[in-house]
């Protein structure tokens, strides 16, 4: 039996996921991004993706419901 040699590039490597609660979250995006439009996908687009894991009383609700419109009622 022969050993199989793979490409760097092909091995998947482990993916990070953080734990954290959603506000600690928001306030990290906000640091890096000032858009609250960018914010809000941001944060999505890492729980629907799986980068982030909620904690805490939001911790079982599916991150579509995050998807809103900033300003909507105005």
């Amino acid at each position: 039996m022969s050993a199989i040699a793979l490409n760097p590039e092909y091995v998947a490597t482990p993916r990070r996921v953080t734990q954290t609660t959603l506000l600690e979250l928001v306030r990290a995006v906000s640091e890096v991004v000032s858009d609250e439009n960018e914010v809000v996908a941001t944060v999505v687009d890492m729980l629907e993706s799986g980068r982030a894991r909620l904690t805490g009383n939001f911790r079982n609700l599916p991150p579509e419901i995050f998807r809103a419109v900033p300003n909507a009622g105005n």
